[in-house]
């Protein structure tokens, strides 16, 4: 559950968008060109004129804190509906990632694939294999050699991002590794949208039918999931599978081409009616954390396409201009949670496996979870600043437009902290993808 220094973002005062030249072509992709020492895949797009990049957005960071407090507090066994939390980051990962290859490819005309995947390796990687080697040294010291084949499996299951299939296999995940699930199919997100978006680019170019292509996704995909109910598919092969929790990533994707098109509201009376769905969508959501049972409510009410739906208009209610919402979820303490969730994802189950804190059933001692979230906290700040910050850095390497383009995503924006009213803290440049 997995997102950090690349998005795309809309200005954070008065809405108004800014038309700058292409920083990194002499010519438009109309005469030919690419980006200067770049080795891209080209796709047509209009070059005149294009949207200038922006910095990382605090309540984006915000949003994305909540839904891993969401998560810990479910496996705490306090929140009912924490589960949704991971909802969340796929409908932020659908937008996020959308976002960024939509702006590459308006600003140059062409998608750098190599670079997307080596930024996407940067990020994600380095605190993944710290993980898992931690929790293999770990294992191989406690478990007997009869359990060493399980290992195995989960090991190669994390580090090449199929753990999603292991239990609709019929083997358990466990160990520590029960959360890596979402992971795998984040991982899998990243490696298929990209190429399919390219190609819709390529070949399509109309964003309105390319729109329509994904909602046709988006109902293909829950669609599917109910002829497998029907059929009597397992409650956790409609959870954990790749193809039956598309949806919520789908969701995202959507938002973000609804944006790029300049499709959200923009006049006053529009972006009243998309701040009041905002509101309602805030209510629903809350109400779907508190209350949504897990299998029940994602396998017969659809709870997860719900917290999506909810999650993107509050997204598109927050990167339009004067959002009310914008204010409470750029708290410090919301924003500095969300610069470290991914760590704070990796870290939580095996800490809280390791202290016997189970989801279902009692709940735990006081002292025990309290324990638990200052281990968490714990390993996730030394994640983020002994291995993931400094990996991070590496990613200037992988941005077209070298590091000019990259300081100015990864900077704050300075009207940002001045008009939320509680400074962040800085915790380092911020991910971009849900954990991507």
């Amino acid at each position: 559950m997995s997102t950090l220094s690349e998005l795309p973002e809309t200005p954070a005062a008065g809405g108004e968008e800014h038309v700058v030249p292409n920083p990194q072509s002499h010519r438009t992709p109309e005469s030919g060109s690419v980006p200067l020492g770049r080795e891209l895949l080209a796709v047509p797009a209009p070059a005149s004129r294009v949207r200038e990049p922006f910095g990382h957005r605090a309540e984006i960071d915000g949003l994305r804190g909540l839904a891993v407090l969401c998560v810990i507090a479910y496996h705490s066994g306090l929140l009912e509906g924490g589960w949704l939390g991971v909802d969340i980051f796929f409908a932020l990962s659908g937008f996020l990632i959308t976002s960024l290859i939509l702006e590459e490819h308006a600003n140059s005309g062409a998608v750098s694939l190599r670079y997307f995947y080596a930024r996407r390796a940067l990020r994600l990687l380095p605190a993944l294999l710290t993980l898992v080697l931690v929790l293999s040294i770990v294992l191989l010291v406690t478990t007997t050699r009869e359990y060493r084949g399980y290992l195995q499996l989960y090991v190669l299951a994390v580090l090449f991002y199929f753990a999603n299939w292991i239990e609709p296999w019929g083997t358990p995940l466990g160990w520590g590794f029960g959360h890596t699930w979402s992971l795998a199919i984040e991982e899998q997100f990243y490696l298929v949208w990209p190429l399919a978006l390219i190609a819709l680019l390529r070949f399509v170019r109309r964003r309105a039918m390319i729109l329509t292509i994904v909602m046709g996704a988006i109902a293909a995909a829950f669609a599917y999931r109910i002829v497998l109910t029907r059929a009597g598919a397992s409650a956790i092969r409609l959870f954990e599978g790749s193809d039956t929790h598309a949806d919520p990533l789908l969701i995202g994707c959507a938002l973000a081409l609804l944006r790029s098109s300049d499709m959200l509201p923009r006049e006053r009376t529009p972006r009243m009616v998309l701040s009041c769905l905002a509101g309602l969508s805030t209510l629903g959501l809350a109400a779907l954390l508190l209350r949504a049972r897990l299998p029940l409510d994602y396998v017969e009410h659809a709870a997860s396409t719900l917290a999506a739906i909810c999650t993107s208009v509050i997204v598109a209610d927050l990167v339009g201009p004067r959002s009310l919402l914008r204010r409470p979820l750029r708290s410090g303490l919301l924003v500095g949670t969300g610069r470290v969730s991914y760590g704070l994802y990796l870290w939580h189950y095996p800490i809280f496996f390791a202290l016997g804190i189970q989801t279902y059933g009692a709940i735990s001692a006081g002292w025990t979870i309290a324990t638990a979230w200052g281990g968490t906290v714990g390993a996730a700040l030394v994640s983020f600043f002994v291995i993931e910050r400094p990996a991070l850095r590496w990613k200037t390497r992988f941005t077209p437009g070298g590091k000019h383009v990259e300081a100015a995503r990864d900077d704050p924006e300075p009207s940002a902290s001045a008009s939320a009213g509680s400074p962040s803290p800085d915790l380092g440049s911020s991910g971009r993808a849900v954990w991507g």
